[in-house]
């Protein structure tokens, strides 16, 4: 069974990706939407998020919050393999469930209907495309567009990731040959950004081999700023052996923070320690929902 057979078979779709997401999270499932659109006939197709984002040109009135609903529907999950990174808890109602991800797996691995994983590609739009050449999907520009912009955010333009795999290579090189496309601003940065970097910078704290900022939910007041692609300029400037840690403030009731761990030494595995603490993620690049008193543990293991 491939992924087009369980397309054909509903009329109802939910797409779901991880809570508080980025841009690779936010493209995958409006490209994946796009190309279902483009290629299958009377889809319903609602998008899940948990997350009162706010962009400027990334289609945010196409998202819904998550409720329950007929169980004659398939959800597909994107760019997240882990039950606690769901943007919606209601997908396990569905009959059928397709995970697409490219993320390695956990101890929450989600069970489902079909599974495609392949931690070695560097953004889920890869994966998607590759899917999508696979079965000879029309891709239109904006769809292409969507999965460009999913592969040079997860990788921070770095051209060495994004030329990694022969996958992402032939997307580039479909996405450097397209005018329209590759003339837009694809390193656009929100309203705001400059000010949440400086702030960053300002109060990173450095404790042995970590260096950390816990960052107020009335920081990201009257911003554009996505929690996930706040510290793509930051951590450029750690030594080799140093992990970085952002603590952003999503609850100010249940003082809840959503931490990203980053390292950029090759041989730390943050997506191991992660887990230690429900969460999951790239080898240097991970996530977890903490609250400040397990912050504090997580710089403790980091510093062990």
């Amino acid at each position: 069974m491939k992924p087009v057979d369980l397309i054909k078979k509903y009329q109802d779709i939910r797409i779901y990706t991880h809570i508080f997401p980025d841009y690779d999270a936010l493209t995958s499932v409006l490209a994946f939407k796009q190309l279902i659109v483009d290629n299958f006939e009377d889809k319903n197709i609602v998008l899940i998020t948990n997350d009162e984002f706010k962009l400027k040109d990334i289609d945010a009135e196409q998202f819904y919050k998550d409720s329950e609903y007929d169980q004659n529907t398939l959800s597909i999950v994107l760019d997240t393999s882990d039950t606690c990174r769901v943007s919606g808890k209601h997908y396990v109602e569905a009959n059928d469930l397709i995970v697409i991800d490219h993320h390695s797996t956990n101890l929450n691995s989600i069970k489902s209907t079909m599974s495609i994983i392949k931690p070695d590609l560097p953004s889920n739009t890869v994966l998607l495309y590759e899917l999508a050449k696979g079965a000879n999907w029309k891709i239109n520009d904006r769809t292409l567009f969507l999965l460009g912009l999913g592969l040079y955010s997860d990788t921070s333009g770095d051209m060495t990731k994004i030329l990694s795999t022969s996958e992402s290579s032939a997307l580039w090189d479909l996405v450097k040959d397209n005018e329209l496309v590759y003339n837009e601003d694809i390193q656009w940065k929100p309203e705001g950004y400059s000010d949440i970097v400086a702030y960053i910078k300002d109060n990173q704290i450095k404790d042995n081999q970590v260096n950390y900022v816990i960052i107020p939910l009335s920081v990201y007041t009257n911003t554009k700023v996505l929690f996930s692609n706040i510290n793509k300029d930051s951590v450029l400037l750690l030594d080799k052996n140093e992990f970085l840690v952002f603590a952003t403030e999503i609850s100010f009731k249940e003082q809840t923070y959503y931490v990203e761990i980053r390292t950029t030494n090759p041989e730390k595995r943050v997506d191991l320690i992660a887990k230690e603490f429900n969460g999951g993620g790239h080898k240097n690049r991970s996530g977890a929902l903490l609250s400040l008193k397990e912050i504090k543990n997580l710089v403790k293991v980091l510093n062990t």
